[in-house]
């Protein structure tokens, strides 16, 4: 039987009801979606009532700021406005060059000649003062629109680097930028040390972003950085890294990488020299093994085994231990030449074969081999490059031989801290306007990676090798390896001498309150001589417990202020020194073409749209190189090129 045509009629207006329900449903959903966003980083258009002027604001919550241990600023940001036309749109482009030109101090013809242009965009200026925004959108002409942005500032460029990281598009993608991301941001925490600490519901449920202060010394940081490049000029080492460590509680005071790398600039850099060494590499323990040793035979031995056998004196010199090994006074003699059964005991005691626990992104350590392993030891993670075979203590197959530069200073901390486990970190508090909320690190207490006895007694033998308990202990390893060198005459290359070598200092030995390792690859060192990090590492060690006896008081709000705006100042001479942004109008000479270099292909097709080019690109990734290059004049250029690659 055929339906009748009223029955199809109904049915058609049913199903056409039906759509505009589910329509209205997706509507008021991209409503609430649109709404929940608002004070994230989305891109909003209003329309001021009984005006005609429309508004393009970027509404960005301003990342919260970076600080040291003594409330000094090595992340701050900046909130700046831009302002541009879209000349169809313009009512009076006369009225607008006239109004704007006065409050920008600017040429008024100049501005006129770029609204009655041939351009659909055009900026009137470029990262102006707040203030001058708002005058500018309060004439209410249409046809002008506001760009609110963020930027990001580090104020010392490659000091602790390594630690504060980069930001990509406004995402912290390396260091505690990236660790501490939603902290900074206001996103939301999920972070029970934060929680426990009493952190505000506002700051942990991301209502806010918060302010960071790390365990970091400027100071201490900057005078590391300092003398690990004198320590590398004079070496001529391939890489030089170090860190610096409270043995009683795990705070890292300074941590450092050569070569280094800008943060403002970090696209101009290779990633290994963005790489954070002491995390991410993994060192040959060498000869350096024989401290363990030691304690591993106190252990065994009860800890009793003290004046009977006195590490020699510590005066720098290098003893020969075997072919191409050399090591410092304190790993001489025969305490670490034969190792009980407990070594593979002490090493799991103090951490160097557990993954390690660092508020950095990048840690890996030993772990162990599954468990279905027939040998049952532990080896390192895979990685390409691996280092030769380390040298071996023992006669057998050394498996206990490869650690992260932070897991054997870590371990070095718990022999000389009475045995107390500790965890490295870098967050030491959290900063709300007055409030700041101390963070401890992960809860330890109680809890020992090896006896108390066995510490003392390691520091009672430590002590019987230097002048002072107020002095410094410090204990070396030396691994040396042939490696081609200059030319030859016959054609060949002449073979030279190159050496990996690990310090550890602790001061005073009396009672340790800094621990510091230092690392130098490929490395000239002169045996003959006493030892160059050594040296270094005596008077840094001394003067940096004195730079930490000094604490800062917390700083008011007129006094970060003051601070900002002199960071700002600094920021702007940066940024017209490398011409990093292009001029706010057309000179005599045309527009300058803008720096685009570190950022995404869709950021540089829009920091590039008002400037009519057509764009060449090669490759993809993220912008790494350029032409013609930044502050060039783009008169009578028609196109650009721009060169991508992963990053």
């Amino acid at each position: 039987m055929k339906k009748r045509p009223v029955e199809t009629e109904n049915k058609r207006t049913a199903i056409w009801g039906i759509i505009a329900i589910l329509l209205f449903v997706v509507l008021g959903l991209v409503a609430v979606k649109l709404q929940s966003c608002k004070d994230k980083n989305v891109v909003v258009e209003t329309v001021v009532k009984d005006s005609a002027v429309v508004k393009q604001q970027r509404k960005i919550g301003e990342r919260k700021n970076i600080f040291d241990r003594n409330f000094r600023e090595l992340a701050v940001s900046f909130r700046r406005s831009s302002i541009y036309a879209r000349p169809l749109e313009l009512d009076n482009p006369e009225a607008v060059a006239g109004q704007v030109s006065k409050i920008l101090a600017v040429d008024e013809k100049t501005v006129l000649a770029d609204l009655k242009g041939e351009r659909s965009f055009v900026w009137l200026g470029r990262d102006i003062p707040n203030d001058q925004a708002e005058q500018i959108v309060n004439l209410n002409q249409r046809g002008v629109y506001r760009l609110v942005q963020a930027h990001r500032f580090y104020p010392w460029g490659q000091v602790g680097a390594h630690v504060v990281g980069f930001l990509k598009d406004e995402q912290g993608l390396a260091g505690v930028e990236s660790v501490y991301d939603p902290v900074l941001r206001g996103r939301g925490v999920y972070d029970s040390r934060l929680r426990n600490a009493g952190v505000s519901a506002e700051i942990m449920d991301g209502e806010v972003g918060a302010d960071i202060i790390l365990t970091l010394d400027f100071d201490v940081q900057a005078m590391l950085e300092r003398k690990l490049k004198e320590l590398s000029a004079k070496s001529s080492a391939q890489n030089v890294l170090a860190a610096m460590m409270v043995p009683d509680s795990g705070e890292i005071v300074a941590l450092a990488s050569l070569p280094a790398y800008d943060p403002n600039r970090f696209w101009d850099y290779e990633a290994e020299a963005r790489r954070n060494r002491v995390v991410e590499d993994e060192v040959d323990l060498g000869a350096m093994k024989r401290l363990f040793c030691i304690a591993a035979n106190l252990n065994n031995s009860g800890a009793e085994d003290v004046a009977g056998s006195p590490l020699l004196g510590n005066d720098g010199s290098w003893h020969w231990l075997q072919s191409e090994v050399y090591v410092s006074a304190g790993l001489f003699g025969a305490d670490g030449s034969n190792c009980g059964p407990g070594l593979e005991e002490m090493f799991k005691q103090l951490g160097l074969l557990a993954p390690g626990e660092i508020d950095l992104p990048g840690a890996h350590f030993l772990v162990k081999e599954s468990e279905f392993s027939p040998v049952g030891k532990y080896s390192e993670v895979e990685f390409e490059d691996t280092p030769e075979a380390a040298i071996k203590v023992q006669g057998e197959e050394d498996f206990l031989s490869k650690a992260t530069p932070l897991a054997l200073l870590a371990a070095f901390a718990r022999l000389i801290n009475n045995g107390k486990e500790v965890s490295p970190h870098v967050l030491k508090a959290i900063w709300s306007g007055e409030q700041v909320w101390r963070i401890p690190a992960q809860s330890n207490e109680g809890r020992y990676s090896v006896e108390p006895q066995v510490s003392q007694a390691l520091l009672a033998k430590l002590r019987l090798g230097v002048s002072s308990g107020k002095a410094p202990v410090i204990l070396e390893s030396m691994q040396q390896q042939r490696v081609p060198g200059r030319p030859a005459a016959e054609g060949d290359f002449e073979e030279k001498l190159v050496a990996d070598t690990i310090l550890l200092g602790a001061y005073p030995v009396e009672k340790p309150v800094l621990a510091l390792v230092v690392i130098m690859e490929g490395a000239e060192v002169d045996v003959r001589q006493k030892s160059a990090a050594r040296e270094m590492a005596d008077n840094f060690l001394v003067s940096a417990q004195k730079i930490m006896a000094k604490q800062a008081a917390l700083p008011n709000s007129k006094e970060l202020e003051r601070r900002g705006e002199k960071f700002y100042k600094q920021w702007q001479k940066l940024q017209a020194k490398s011409e990093m942004q292009p001029s706010a109008t057309h000179g005599p000479e045309g527009l300058k073409m803008p720096d685009v270099r570190g950022g995404s292909l869709r950021k540089a097709l829009q920091v590039l749209q008002p400037y009519g080019l057509r764009v060449r690109i090669s490759g993809s990734g993220r912008v790494v190189n350029q032409y013609p290059p930044s502050g060039s004049s783009l008169l009578g250029v028609k196109q650009c090129v721009l060169e991508l690659k992963v990053m």
